[in-house]
């Protein structure tokens, strides 16, 4: 890993940078430990003082070392696409970083699994371990690309499958996993399989808002950017084609971190807890609708061209989706400011949001601003429906619009115009003069000479949109504007949001195993055997028939008086080969035909399996105290399983037993007959079964 190509990018160093601040985080919080440990152990006063000045270095480079990984988390610039020096000139978007992870070997627990439980050759399944580990390393540096995204989203469904056949409850192996916390560089310890997943979904989403960020720098409007930008480039992409690009790779981010959210809960990195995800989830919605607020911009200017009696009702869909991204930004700042999200997301990720938030409310207005001064005779009928429903008439007392015009019919004269966009546009300079101000007061948003350039571009078109606007109205700076709706046309759909993983058995690494439905740790095995069966004739069986309406087939009934009964088969064993041909893939049909292709003489592999899990798979009913005769015993055992219950109920009725403490003489001797293991034996139940209900229901001086 330290000599592959992706490390050599400006991505792979800010990854290698951020390795090693989590070493150093790492190392510094088990110091700090040992010196809390020793401070509590000892009593001696000046080994206190000395320890206690220890601390507060310790505490200090912490601190330091944080405030290092927050500049790391807010390094935008080097996800965004340095192509022509476009990065140089946009407006930065909020990307997540990559959770760093210690490598995990899972070759002597799986194969310690194979041996043990599945009483399987591991050593078939080398190859197969080999290639997860080398899936589980090449996931830690993932290319920023589909292909990134596909090999994190394979080494999710491989953990689905290994979920079930390596990982249960009842069965803990030495698999620990280490990941490192994306905003606190804290690590964490695991041995659940759930963390492991969770921290590669949020990969995965993080992933996918660095591809957004990259697209969508490539196709920023010529508004918010230098005008020297070469313009062959232009003509050589589809510049709304990439915000769409941005959207959907946003879109995606937002989903994944849902299905995280929902599905992995009470996560001890506080990166994937659930009010950090919720914050999280705010600021990658906030940035689809700027994107594609951005996708609008660069619509309108193709429109512009082509048609100028669309331009009031093209500026006032802007206004209104400019005010609805800030409004989303708002949101995200309330989020942010809470105490349990505040302490760990980087300052400037707050400092940037409440810049947006004011940039697109300057924005909205400015094009408020321009709509209005674009209305003329020709087009004020068809502005009308559009301007009524642009402004918050609750919201509007004491506003412009009663300066002699209806508040939700567009201005008549042009001297209303004027007047309306004018006090747009002193909102416009006025909001901007914020946001510039809090720029310089960020040490992190001084480095982006793009906000600046954004910020003089807009300030710049203002100012000339306000010289073609002045009023003789002394009182025009005192009168306040209307607030804009804030209206989307972008709807999402919160019920097809959601991620699902493609899993197919084909990709199982682990099939050689079998289905992963029969073949998981829910299931209890026993050692493969192989019987060679052999009948007198051949027009007599061999004593079993097979079902299954899935993969794998399973042995239905066995006569026990029949060839295959004397040989061990039991219903419920998994079939694994017929005369050497493997048939765990095989459907029902296929084996059968098989099995009556053969002469005399049949060789089967089979996997034994206990009587719960053949039950329920083949639908075989367990015994309990109310089943009288079970097929295919003898008249004799069912007679004495008749007898058995007799005594049961003779036990269960007779009076003052419980007190008493003691049984009847007869009693006792049919306890003694008939034992909790001779009855066991009768019907062929395993004393480890712990899920028997025959077992359950017996009484206590019987068990």
């Amino acid at each position: 890993m330290k000599d592959h190509p992706l490390r050599l990018t400006k991505r792979g160093k800010l990854q290698q940078r951020r390795s090693a601040l989590n070493e150093q985080i790492k190392k510094q919080l088990r110091l700090r430990a040992g010196a809390q440990n020793l401070y509590n152990a000892t009593e001696d006063k000046k080994i206190r003082e000395l320890v206690q000045l220890e601390l507060s270095f310790l505490e200090s480079s912490l601190q330091h070392l944080k405030m290092e990984l927050a500049d790391l988390n807010t390094a935008w610039q080097v996800y965004q696409n340095d192509q022509y020096g476009l990065c140089a000139n946009a407006m930065p978007l909020i990307t997540l970083g990559l959770k760093e992870a210690k490598l995990t070997d899972f070759t002597v627990p799986f194969q310690n699994m194979l041996h043990d439980y599945y009483h399987q050759d591991a050593a078939l399944f080398d190859n197969a371990i080999k290639k997860l580990n080398t899936l589980r390393e090449n996931t830690m540096l993932p290319s920023r690309d589909e292909e990134g995204v596909k090999l994190l989203s394979t080494y999710y469904c491989q953990l689905c499958h290994v979920e079930k056949r390596f990982f249960y409850q009842s069965v803990h192996k030495d698999i620990y996993f280490e990941w490192f916390d994306a905003f606190t560089g804290v690590p964490s310890v695991q041995r659940s399989i759930a963390f492991e997943k969770g921290s590669v979904l949020f990969n995965i989403a993080a992933l996918y808002t660095q591809i957004a960020v990259n697209q969508v720098k490539q196709n920023r409007p010529r508004r918010w950017t230098i005008t020297h930008i070469k313009q062959e480039y232009f003509q050589n992409r589809s510049k709304v084609h990439g915000c769409q690009a941005a959207v959907n790779s946003f879109t995606d981010a937002f989903n994944t971190l849902t299905h995280l959210r929902s599905k992995f809960a009470n996560s001890p990195s506080v990166d994937m807890q659930s009010d950090m995800l919720d914050a999280v989830l705010l600021v990658i919605h906030a940035q689809i609708y700027e994107c594609y607020c951005e996708q609008m911009f660069l619509e309108n200017e193709t429109s512009n061209n082509s048609n100028s009696n669309n331009l009031p009702t093209a500026h006032m869909l802007l206004a209104k989706e400019c005010a609805h991204v800030a409004a989303c930004y708002g949101r995200c700042q309330t989020r942010m400011s809470s105490s349990s999200v505040a302490p760990f997301l980087p300052s400037t990720w707050n400092t940037l949001i409440n810049v947006k938030r004011s940039f697109y409310t300057a924005l909205a207005h400015l094009q408020t601003a321009c709509a209005t001064l674009s209305i003329t005779d020709a087009n004020r009928n068809d502005t009308k429906k559009h301007f009524t429903h642009l402004f918050d008439i609750a919201k509007c007392k004491d506003c412009a619009f009663t300066y002699g015009v209806e508040l939700n019919q567009p201005p008549a004269t042009s001297k209303a115009q004027h007047l309306l966009a004018q006090i747009h546009l002193r909102i416009t300079l006025t909001t901007l003069d914020e946001c510039t101000v809090k720029i310089r007061l960020s040490k992190q948003l001084r480095k982006h000479a793009a906000l600046q350039h954004i910020l003089q571009q807009t300030v710049q078109d203002a100012k000339a949109k306000l010289q073609q606007c002045e009023t003789d109205d002394k009182f025009a700076d005192l009168y306040e504007a209307a607030p804009i709706v804030p209206i989307s046309t972008l709807k999402l759909n919160n019920q097809n949001m959601t991620w699902q993983p493609m899993q197919s058995d084909e990709d199982d690494l682990f099939k050689l195993m079998g289905p992963v439905s029969t073949f998981c740790t829910e299931n209890q095995f026993q050692p493969i055997r192989t019987l060679n069966l052999v009948k007198d004739s051949e027009i007599s069986e061999f004593g079993f028939t097979v079902t299954g309406d899935t993969t794998p087939v399973r042995v239905d009934k066995v006569d026990s008086r029949g060839i295959a009964g004397k040989a061990g088969m039991k219903s419920g064993d998994v079939l694994l080969k017929v005369n050497g041909v493997p048939v765990l893939w095989e459907c029902c049909t296929n084996v059968q035909k098989l099995i009556n292709a053969t002469g005399r003489t049949l060789s089967i592999t089979i996997q034994p399996c206990d009587q719960r899990t053949a039950a329920a798979v083949c639908n075989i009913s367990l015994p309990t105290m109310n089943a009288k005769t079970y097929s295919p015993m003898t008249t004799t055992a069912s007679s004495k399983i008749n007898r058995y219950d007799d005594i049961l109920q003779e036990t269960t009725n007779t009076p003052g037993l419980s007190n008493r403490g003691r049984m009847s003489s007869a009693t006792t001797k049919q306890k003694n007959k008939f034992s909790r293991r001779s009855f066991l034996n009768l019907f062929n139940i395993k004393r480890h079964s712990k899920s028997s209900s025959a077992i359950n229901t017996l009484p206590t001086h019987l068990r």
